[in-house]
């Protein structure tokens, strides 16, 4: 599977991590879908109508979780998502001006939480329900810092 990022990668890069979206982003459109399930006990039109409309949600939310990774390399922080138009945003650790984590408390309890990335400028990255994202966010700043003392030391 990493030999699938590679053609992103320069020669000396390696990747650290690769983090991808929670499972948790199935709730609410399965929800959706239960809710739309049990109205057909009252009205089948009506319940078509919901499940038609609660397929919406489900379709968007397998997309994203197929589609999106958070990609940390020793020199980069990478973001690939969508499916009809692939963007990949890519900052280099010299760009980087921020990094941290919104963690609401279902997130805590479940492990996932939304990663903001500042970057110099316009480019920012924020992704929402990435699953174990306190750990990616402490090898990025470990990646920043190790990255930091060897321009330090090229200096």
């Amino acid at each position: 599977m990493i030999q699938t990022y590679k053609t992103f990668l320069s020669d000396d890069e390696n990747i650290v991590r690769v983090n991808f979206v929670h499972p948790a982003v199935f709730f609410f459109p399965l929800l959706y879908l239960l809710i739309g399930a049990l109205s057909g006990f009252f009205h089948p039109i009506m319940m078509a109508v919901i499940l038609l409309m609660a397929s919406v949600p489900f379709v968007a939310a397998i997309i994203h979780y197929k589609t999106t990774k958070l990609i940390l390399t020793d020199k980069k922080v990478v973001l690939r998502h969508g499916f009809f138009s692939r963007d990949w945003i890519i900052i280099n650790f010299e760009r980087i001006e921020n990094a941290y984590l919104e963690e609401p408390l279902l997130g805590r309890i479940f492990g996932f939480s939304t990663v903001h990335i500042g970057g110099i400028g316009t480019t920012n990255i924020s992704v929402g329900m990435i699953a174990n994202a306190s750990a990616y966010i402490s090898d990025l700043e470990k990646q920043i810092e190790d990255n930091n003392k060897d321009y330090q030391l090229a200096a």
